[in-house]
């Protein structure tokens, strides 16, 4: 995670010393056996380094003022490990002592009246300056652009027009390390990068207003005191940083930047990034894993909807050839009710006509003695056996389409169409047996109209031929009445209606349902299709999903590790800056702190 632990920036309250230089860096005496070790007190260095800088940003001359707050027991000895220069005691009569390639103060801690820490213990303040010609940790340069143009800075005051400053902040203070920081998915990374000590920097300007006529401060913070107005900047020079200042004037002129630097990070809370980003990458993880499963039970789907569209196809192609098999089946019906109703007719003119020859031979028969009558009667009897030629003749395609309709029936298969079959194969038979035998009749007739002599044998032929002539009669009445019920029944098959009490539906229904399951196949396999080509859309994308996720998640990871590795740099710069404690050395023993207090010179004042 991103660190939230920053140290507080302050401003350096420096003492108000002078800025005499003295050399009092001589040897002095030596100090009293009975001098109290270092380790035995406590010392607390706060180090302030003053730096007055050109106009351009380059170092003059560099100050510190050391703070020293020493607590114990006794006469103290406080050792400095290296020669200070140009040493001024600011606050009492000491002078520092050089001892060997060290510099030495002793302070006595046994007068009355000193202070007393909370502990209780008495403690002294010494304040002393010295100079230093060691670089500053953090660099500054200045540039100026008048109206446009480069400009030196000794060649601003009292220029008319608009002058923009440029003050960029340099921070030298850097190390490489190796550092080591967390990675997703566990592990580490260890990258070789170079850390810099992150410094605090304000930097602060106080411009009388009415000497410029607009003055433009982007991103400083701006309060008015009286006629004058401070604009300070925050910076945070890891490396680099920069403010920009433009002002306009008939006569310019600049007071000086003020700059603090302190070494730390700002106290800002900063966004938890690091762990906004990790369940991101887990969420991208499982969805990526769920989209390659469905890329990969994507096709097996879309083979099943393949086969499923292809057994719908089948499914469908064998009730289309029932649907015209039914189709065919009801033409059939229609066309033997048809053939039925024709037939009606034709089988009451011969049952008429049969009567009339029973009735001519019951004639034949009791008048048999008589010829003229028997003459007669044979005459009335090829008349009538004349009348039938023609009813004849129509039984003989009447019977071929019968066994016609009992072919088309048996090849339906089922057992009623079987049994159907087999009466009308009896019925066509019947009618065929008819159609043959009357003609033969009619020619016995006629030859025995023509030949009446040999009438002995008369009565017995009359006989037989009266009850062959009954039968014909009996038979052509009962098929006449069959006729009736043949109709009913192809009307019943081919429409449908009430059989023995229970609705029988038609094979134009049966037909219209397997034409209506036909459409409704077509449409399912339609679907079925429709579906597999979807399913291979939906495992086609989702491939390409599952690849972008895995793109998305690379980068994200990526990113992450990425930010592991600056919040641990962060961290080390951090540790570096917690460490950065002092510019010159410190007394052996002694806690430290620093900060830096740099000042421009004006221009034009």
């Amino acid at each position: 995670m991103w660190s939230k632990k920053t140290t507080r920036m302050g401003c350096a309250l420096a003492v108000c010393a002078s800025l005499i230089v003295v050399l009092g860096t001589g040897q002095g005496e030596a100090s009293q056996a009975a001098e109290t070790p270092a380790s035995l007190a406590s010392i607390a260095d706060h180090q302030t380094v003053y730096a007055n800088l050109s106009a351009d940003g380059h170092v003059q001359q560099a100050t510190v003022v050391d703070w020293l707050r020493v607590s114990g027991e006794g006469k103290v000895a406080i050792r400095i490990p290296e020669p200070l220069k140009n040493v001024v005691n600011l606050s009492g009569p000491e002078t520092p002592q050089r001892v060997g390639q060290e510099t030495v103060w002793y302070l006595d801690l046994t007068q009355t009246g000193l202070p007393k820490t909370q502990n209780g213990a008495p403690y002294r303040d010494l304040y002393y300056q010295t100079t230093s010609d060691q670089p500053l940790p953090v660099a500054v340069s200045i540039h100026y652009q008048l109206n446009g143009k480069p400009v030196d800075a000794n060649q601003i005051a009292g220029q008319s027009g608009k002058l923009e400053v440029t003050l960029t902040l340099h921070n030298k203070l850097k190390e490489k390390k190796q550092v080591t920081a967390p990675k997703y998915g566990g592990g580490r990374q260890t990258q070789s990068q170079e850390v810099y000590t992150p410094f605090i920097a304000m930097a602060t300007l106080g411009l009388p207003m009415d000497q410029y006529q607009s003055v433009d401060a982007p991103k400083a913070m701006a309060v008015a005191v009286g006629k004058t107005t401070n604009y300070s900047w925050i910076l945070n020079p890891a490396p680099d940083d920069k403010l920009t200042l433009t002002v306009q004037s008939d006569a310019l002129k600049l007071p000086s930047f003020q700059i603090q630097l302190i070494p730390g990070v700002l106290d800002l809370p900063l966004p938890d990034l690091v762990g906004q980003m990790k369940p991101m990458a887990d969420g991208l993880t499982q969805i990526e894993q769920a989209a390659n499963a469905i890329a990969v039970g994507s096709k097996p789907l879309a083979d099943g909807s393949a086969q499923i569209a292809s057994g719908l196809g089948q499914s469908q192609a064998g009730i289309a050839k029932l649907a015209q098999l039914a189709d065919a089946q009801k033409r059939v019906a229609l066309q033997g009710a048809s053939a039925a109703q024709q037939l009606a007719p034709a089988a009451q003119q011969l049952s008429e006509g049969s009567v009339q020859l029973a009735g001519g031979l019951a004639q034949l028969k009791t008048q048999s003695d008589a010829l003229p009558k028997l003459a007669d009667a044979l005459v009335q009897l090829n008349t009538g056996m004349q009348q039938l030629q023609e009813p004849t003749q129509a039984l003989k395609p009447a019977a071929q389409q019968l066994l016609k309709d009992a072919q088309t029936v048996q090849a339906s298969g089922s057992a009623d169409a079987q049994q159907q079959a087999q009466a009308l194969k009896q019925m066509a038979e019947a009618l065929q047996g008819l159609a043959e035998g009357l003609p033969k009749v009619s020619t016995g007739l006629q030859q025995v109209s023509g030949q009446a002599t040999p009438l002995k044998a008369l009565p017995t032929a009359v006989t037989q031929l009266s009850q062959g002539a009954q039968g014909v009669a009996n038979g052509l009445k009962q098929f006449s009445q069959g006729m009736g019920g043949v109709q009913t029944l192809f009307d019943l098959l081919a429409k449908g209606g009430q059989l023995q009490g229970q609705q029988m539906p038609g094979l134009s229904t049966l037909a219209s349902g397997l034409s209506q399951a036909n459409d409704g196949l077509t449409q399912l396999q339609a679907g079925a299709q429709q579906l597999a080509e979807g399913q291979k859309q939906v495992g086609t994308g989702t491939e390409q999903l599952d690849q972008g996720l895995a793109a998305m998640r690379e980068k994200l990871v990526e990113g992450l590790n990425t930010a592991y590795a600056q919040q641990a740099n962060f961290d080390a710069g951090k540790a570096q800056a917690d460490a950065y404690t002092h510019f010159l050395p410190i007394p052996t023993h002694s806690t430290a702190q620093v900060r830096f207090l740099l000042q421009t010179k004006a221009i034009g004042q």
